[in-house]
């Protein structure tokens, strides 16, 4: 645990860094609007270095750092749409016992096909608070994960 918060604490602070620096590129004469993502990945491919970070940012980097804000602030239906996004990059050799890709069909099947009732209890259950602070909540597995 502790060397995974490390590596999260590098990737909060790397992509602050980047994103500060495509805000810097974008408000200089000629940039191309970072709020035309299409159009900025699109003219970040001329220069490699640019587009392994522009990719690192938009494939990697956005996606997780929403998932762990989302499941601090107890989003569980933001969590559903975000599982729909990492289906398609969830297959990963180096995963060790995890295959994700099962795992978000299970989360996308459960989005869609609870009942209204479970479905309530499911998103209310889906995090829990690990203190009275707001933000501060957990998923559901987290224990179980620093026993594993």
């Amino acid at each position: 645990v502790k060397a995974f918060n490390t590596s999260l604490y590098f990737l909060w602070r790397v992509t602050r860094a980047a994103s500060e620096y495509f805000v810097f590129l974008s408000q200089t004469p000629g940039g191309v609007d970072i709020d035309l993502p299409d159009e900025f990945v699109a003219a970040c491919q001329f220069n490699v270095d640019l587009q392994w970070l522009v990719h690192f940012l938009y494939d990697y980097a956005y996606l997780v750092l929403d998932f762990k804000q989302g499941v601090r602030a107890g989003a569980s239906k933001h969590l559903d749409i975000l599982w729909r996004e990492f289906f398609a990059i969830g297959r990963s050799s180096t995963a060790n016992k995890t295959n994700y890709v099962p795992m978000a069909i299970q989360r996308i099947f459960w989005s869609d096909a609870l009942h209204p009732s479970l479905a309530e209890l499911y998103h209310n259950l889906r995090s829990i608070p690990m203190s009275n602070r707001e933000g501060s909540m957990v998923g559901w597995d987290c224990v179980i994960e620093w026993l594993n």
